[in-house]
């Protein structure tokens, strides 16, 4: 985020950012960054104590820089892997 946003704002916090998404489940409360997921397609959680980023307090409309893409389920291969059973030698 500081490498997109250019740099830090050493004078603020996440927290007290407009950006500065709170949810709560339960008793357990989280929080987002909104430029950060609109940008990213994120719903990574947020350290609200987190040094404010150069787009403190500003709202961001642009495209969306890194699509989310779904993840290998680990059940699958990859493609050339071998096998444990490959090897009829290693087998009693």
């Amino acid at each position: 985020m500081y490498e997109w946003s250019g740099g830090t704002d050493y004078r603020h916090t996440c927290y007290e950012c407009k950006n500065c998404i709170r949810q709560q489940a339960g008793k357990r409360i989280s929080y987002i960054c909104s430029v950060y997921q609109k940008l990213f397609g994120s719903d990574e959680k947020w350290k609200e104590y987190n040094i404010a980023c150069k787009y403190f307090g500003k709202t961001y409309n642009g495209p969306t820089l890194v699509k989310k893409e779904k993840r290998q389920q680990a059940s699958e291969e990859i493609a050339g892997q071998m096998s444990i059973f490959d090897f009829p030698e290693a087998m009693p």
